[in-house]
């Protein structure tokens, strides 16, 4: 994008966004890993990690190969969620949770362990801020994170909030803080509600209280692949003025500070001209519309901007908007590069290869774009000197092999023994040359490195403390940056307006603390609507396979539609029996689906899988099932700008 002079490149969803709460107490903004091979014990809050996660296959390895492990030495997995998961099901412990109320268990078990002192309180005095009260240079005396959790979070208010019993909040923090090292992580259901930030906030605080990080059964980060960049060129002048421009994906003010793109904000952008028009819109294999809470405005979005550009190899929701679709191979037919897939334990590339040659007239996109990108440029300063696509992996494969790092992976080769071999100074594959190197890396189809440097505490937390900041002075700078740049003091009026706009309620210091923000769900609906993506049909992409949508209600017996999971009280008040239709309705519509009515859910939720009711797609995709994000509120998470799918209220009747 640079050379066509655009600073407007977005992915969505995003790991940028993804990775927010980790920058506001580290200011590390990379996802981190987990040492689940070391740790003794394991809770996870909401994140489905062995269906949902970035590679579900990586984690069911991990989690079979715990398993396979004696008795004495199993790591124990509990798992908090409000519907029993494929990780639910497959944890030693389920705890159901109220939607939305992550964050305050979480604190609620942080004040068990600091009232216990089953805390690392070596790690806490010399690598956090903002743990205990302090008083800054203007000598006002500030709220640490140990005192409002304590004034806050006791067991018996945290179950008002979550309905988790005070007894359990007890038994999971003991268990956690003696079972050392223990992990904790989030995601999913804690994290995709309005106050997604800050649940996650409070739940990665639990990893500071026990000092969980570069170390055996802890938190740690792995190193960028060393793959050759690319080369730089000089931009032409037009070139310079359009990267020199505001992104479009957000909003220069207030909403969602922490992100470079909210699907939200550009398309508010967008129907506004703000911070300019958009004259044209590439999308890549993708399809927002279906995705996307907001469908009506984006409708209008998508017609507003003049020229639409789909690459895709099939015609979905969003692409029936474009004014062009250039028809590109599928994933059988293409060359691909995959890399550090966030949160897996070792560095990694992955040569995506075609396996049959393109059955029709189609192109690849990256040679589209390879040949777009030089053509404004003289010959000797080309952004992509190299002609198409596969030149381009095969120049970035000379960094990897020219640091003689890591392996081409092989069958049998274990990460101890390329450590084993890397402390004492060898390395495992020489190669005569180059093109020996490439030819191999074709051959076994990926390279990876097991072997982790551990990294200094300075490397992983750049605040600016350069400590784990239980009080964020970056969400703290960022708020008071907003207000100054307005030209106003930081009166509490202007405080005011800010967080208003924000949609934080919390007040004082505690704003800048992990805590539990409440959730604005709409008065009079009863209902809490939940969904969760079931391995099968990853974002509705699989919907135009038969055999995807055969197995996509492989667990309830529904195959090829869609369904709602109720608890037998929730059914019961309501008079819905199993295989019902049912009515689920809210502000923005309704639905119509079959009851799946069993004691895996907490009552007063509704469970809809997300990935069907295409109105696009091909016949397998078409008209079958629903698509729950139609009707839900068109809310997001206001710091990192993630859709709030967990965050809608609704009622629910039998069908008549």
């Amino acid at each position: 994008m640079q050379s066509f002079g655009s600073p407007n490149y977005f992915q969505f969803p995003s790991t940028k966004n993804d990775a927010v709460p980790y920058h506001l107490l580290q200011g590390n903004s990379k996802i981190p890993s987990y040492d689940f091979l070391n740790a003794k014990y394991i809770l996870s809050f909401g994140i489905n990690y062995l269906e949902e996660s970035y590679s579900p296959v990586y984690y069911t390895k991990l989690y079979s190969h715990l398993r396979e492990s004696s008795e004495e030495r199993r790591t124990r997995f509990v798992h908090i969620d409000s519907r029993m998961s494929l990780t639910s099901a497959n944890a030693d412990r389920w705890i159901p949770i109220k939607p939305g109320t992550y964050g305050a268990l979480a604190l609620g078990i942080a004040f068990v362990l600091i009232k216990e002192k089953l805390i690392d309180a070596n790690f806490i005095r010399s690598n956090t801020y903002g743990y205990e009260d302090w008083v800054d240079k203007n000598g006002i005396k500030h709220l640490g994170y140990k005192n409002n959790v304590l004034a806050n979070y006791y067991p018996e208010r945290v179950f008002q909030i979550t309905a988790v019993p005070s007894e359990t909040i007890l038994e999971l923090a003991r268990e956690l803080g003696n079972n050392n090292p223990s992990l904790v992580l989030g995601g999913d259901g804690s994290s995709n509600n309005t106050n997604g930030t800050f649940s996650q906030m409070a739940v990665h605080s639990l990893n500071a209280l026990l000092g969980n990080f570069e170390k055996a059964g802890g938190i740690f980060y792995i190193d960028e692949a060393p793959m050759k960049k690319l080369p730089d060129f000089e931009l032409d002048e037009i070139s310079k003025q359009g990267i020199a421009q505001p992104p479009n994906g957000n909003s220069p003010g207030v909403a969602f500070p922490f992100t470079d793109f909210s699907m939200q904000t550009f398309t508010q952008n967008v129907l506004a001209e703000k911070p300019y028009p958009i004259s044209m819109l590439f999308i890549y294999k993708g399809n927002p519309l279906f995705q996307t809470l907001n469908h009506r405005d984006f409708v209008e979005a998508l017609k507003k901007i003049p020229l639409v550009v789909s690459f895709d190899s099939f015609i979905n929701e969003t692409n029936e908007y474009a004014n062009i679709i250039l028809p590109d191979h599928t994933f059988l037919e293409q060359w691909n590069v995959i890399s550090n897939v966030p949160s897996v334990g070792f560095s990694h590339i992955g040569i995506q290869q075609p396996v049959i040659d393109p059955v029709y007239d189609t192109r690849s996109t990256a040679d589209i774009l390879i040949q777009l990108g030089n053509e404004p440029y003289e010959n000797n300063s080309k952004p992509f000197p190299f002609g198409n696509y596969v030149s381009e992996i095969k120049y970035r494969m000379e960094g990897v092999y020219n640091s003689g790092e890591g392996a081409i992976v092989t069958e049998g080769l274990r990460g101890s023994w390329l450590e084993f071999l890397s402390q004492r100074g060898w390395q495992i594959g020489t190669y005569d040359s180059f093109d020996e190197f490439w030819d191999l890396l074709l051959e076994r189809g990926g390279w990876w490195n097991p072997i982790r440097k551990k990294k200094e505490f300075s490397e992983i937390f750049n605040t600016p403390t350069g400590k784990f900041e239980f009080y964020s002075q970056v969400l703290k700078n960022r708020i008071d940056g907003t207000v100054n740049k307005k030209g106003i003091n930081n009166s509490p009026q202007d405080i005011e307006f800010i967080l208003g706009r924000l949609n934080i309620t919390t007040r004082g210091d505690a704003i800048f603390l992990p805590h539990h923000e409440p959730i604005p769900y709409d008065d009079g609906m009863p209902i809490y609507l939940t969904t969760f993506q079931p391995i099968t049909n990853r974002d509705g992409h699989a919907s135009n396979l038969p055999l995807m949508q055969e197995m996509f209600g492989f667990l309830t017996r529904n195959y090829w539609n869609s369904w709602v999971e109720l608890n037998p009280e929730t059914a019961s008040t309501y008079g819905i029996s199993d295989d019902d239709w049912v009515w689920i309705e809210s502000v923005n519509g309704s639905i119509k689906v079959k009851a799946k009515v069993h004691p895996g859910v907490v009552p007063s939720v509704a469970v809809v899988p997300f990935g069907l009711g295409h109105t696009s797609y091909g016949r397998y995709a078409k008209n079958h099932g629903v698509n729950p994000n139609t009707i839900m509120k068109n809310l997001y998470d206001t710091i990192n700008g993630m859709p709030a799918t967990q965050s809608t209220k609704v009622k629910i009747s039998r069908a008549k």
